[in-house]
C-alpha cells in the first residue's frame, strides 16, 4: 500500500485447519466445501519511504480467523491428483478496518 510516498507491507501467517466434505462428481473428479479455522502464527509490518525503513513485530492482526473453503479435486488412476481451493475469511482481520483474508491455492499431490 502506498502512503506517502512510502510503502508499507504486511505479513501475516496462518496454520489453517479446514473440514471439508469431499463429494465425487464422476470418476476422478470431485468438489470440496466447508468451514476453515486458522490461527495467526506471524505478524510483521514493514513500512519504507523518504529513506527509513521501519519494521514492527505487531500489526496487531487478530489471532484468529474463520472462513469457508470452496473447492475441486481431479485424481488420476496412478494415485496423482490436482487441487484448486479459495478461502473466503469472514472475520475482520483488524479491528474497525474491512481487511478479510482470501486465499487461492494450487496443489499437486500423490494418494499411495
Amino acid at each position: 500500500m502506498d502512503v506517502l510516498g512510502g510503502q508499507i507491507k504486511t505479513k501475516l501467517d496462518y496454520i489453517n485447519i479446514p473440514v471439508l466434505a469431499d463429494v465425487t462428481i464422476t470418476e476422478g473428479l470431485s468438489l470440496q466445501a466447508g468451514p476453515q479455522i486458522g490461527f495467526l502464527i506471524n505478524d510483521k509490518l514493514e513500512a519504507e519511504g523518504g529513506g527509513l525503513i521501519a519494521e514492527s513485530n505487531e500489526f496487531g492482526a487478530k489471532s484468529v480467523d474463520f472462513g469457508a473453503v470452496l473447492g475441486a479435486q481431479y485424481k488420476l488412476e496412478n494415485g496423482l491428483f490436482f487441487q484448486a481451493r479459495y478461502n473466503f475469511g469472514f472475520i475482520e482481520i483488524v479491528d474497525d478496518a474491512d481487511l478479510k483474508n482470501g486465499v487461492a491455492s494450487l496443489s499437486v499431490g500423490y494418494f499411495f
